[in-house]
């Protein structure tokens, strides 16, 4: 492998990650427009969201497959370029199919993509500097809401709903510039590649310490997205806020994590990733429980409530993908991180899903039933919490 700087790598990836994050999460302060101009519901809201992690669910297991059979830099080009190109299909879409399978297609090859970009962390990064390493890949979710969804949402009301996925296209083609000259050849795995079998998938597959953690990854994406995709929408319709003014929620929130995921990233470094995802789990209890029960105020006062809900619930998964990347020994780490980024799709999917099948709308417009999805988001955060605990003690068993 050819010398290879540790900080340009992580700015490579982390813009990789920004992209694939920003694709993902554009959609959802979209919510309030595209289902007035698609005249669909909640529920079909939540399908249109839903559709895109279930496809990186699907991709993500049949990648588990190949990951460890190439040359991670090849991978990645590639998977980049397929990514781009289903992105770009989002700008050409014009009714609720077309869009609902441009999704699908992103969300293809962005789920082994997610998988990728942690294998190729945890391949380079020595494991008493990754949590620092994870902190700042996560950084890439405080940058989307701090400079891509405002700046998506502006172009949105300024241009068409369009002009979000136009601008993230352009963006994948010039990042692909940089993988192609500054990502190194990392092939070292290789020479350990045996002959891939569908038994060797299943043994990896159900490995004990394999399954605490997939459960880890699991109830982690329950616990937080029975709440995220609907927060524009409740935010609209229920406390008052314009969908101007929707920009300025995640403006505010992700300024804040974009500090606070590297700090927690130092926390796990330093106090150890359980205590730290224990504190970060009962912290994300209140504004949980106040954002789906947030009664009409002005977007001061909503911002209150929504800047603790994403410092903390989006910095529990700096301690948890940091616990969970130490479970797998270096020849299955592929074929685990690609389970384990499937599993986290799926989590997203059915978390959406069944998010909107809880909700409905009154006579007055408003939706009806989120506080119930909070309070099913702190009982799958205490599930995580229990299963990091469990997978903590066999990880002591193996040193």
């Amino acid at each position: 492998m050819k010398k290879y700087s540790e900080n340009l790598i992580l700015f490579i990836l982390t813009g990789i990650q920004f992209c694939h994050i920003l694709d993902f999460m554009i959609l959802m302060p979209l919510g309030p427009k595209l289902m007035k101009l698609f005249s669909i519901n909640a529920t079909q809201f939540g399908i249109l969201v839903s559709s895109y992690t279930i496809a990186s669910a699907v991709t993500g297991v049949i990648g588990s497959a190949v990951t460890d059979r190439y040359d991670r830099k090849k991978l990645l080009s590639f998977l980049f370029a397929g990514f781009t190109i289903g992105t770009f299909f989002c700008v050409i879409a014009n009714s609720f199919t077309t869009l609902l399978l441009a999704r699908v297609m992103a969300g293809c090859f962005g789920g082994i993509l997610n998988a990728l970009i942690f294998t190729i962390v945890s391949d380079l990064i020595p494991y008493e500097r990754r949590g620092k390493a994870i902190g700042t890949i996560m950084s890439a979710f405080s940058i989307s809401s701090v400079v891509g969804v405002p700046f998506g949402l502006y172009l949105s009301n300024q241009f068409n709903w369009h002009a979000p996925f136009i601008l993230l296209t352009g963006m994948c083609g010039v990042l692909h510039f940089f993988i192609v000259k500054d990502v190194p050849s990392i092939a070292e795995h290789l020479q350990h590649q045996k002959v891939f079998n569908f038994i060797d998938f299943i043994n990896t597959a159900r490995k004990k310490i394999h399954l605490i953690a997939f459960s880890v990854t699991f109830f982690m994406m329950l616990s937080g997205f029975t709440i995220i995709p609907y927060i524009s929408a409740y935010m609209v319709k229920n406390v008052g806020v314009s969908e101007m003014d929707l920009s300025y929620i995640y403006l505010a929130g992700g300024a804040f994590t974009i500090f606070t995921s590297r700090f927690i990233g130092k926390l796990v470094d330093s106090f150890g990733a359980i205590r730290i995802l224990g504190s970060l789990v009962f912290l994300a209890f209140f504004p949980i429980l106040y954002l789906t029960q947030h009664p009409p105020s002005t977007i001061w006062i909503a911002l209150l409530t929504s800047v603790p809900f994403m410092v903390f619930v989006s910095g529990r998964m700096v301690p948890a993908m940091t616990l969970v990347t130490r479970a797998p020994i270096a020849t299955d780490r592929g074929m685990f991180l690609s389970l384990n980024s499937a599993l986290q799709s799926l989590g997203i999917g059915v978390a959406s899903y069944i998010g909107g099948l809880l909700l409905s709308e009154n006579a007055e417009g408003q939706l009806t039933g989120y506080h119930i999805n909070g309070y099913l988001a702190c009982l799958f955060g205490l599930c995580a919490l229990s299963m990091a605990i469990l997978l903590n003690q066999q990880l002591q068993k193996k040193i």
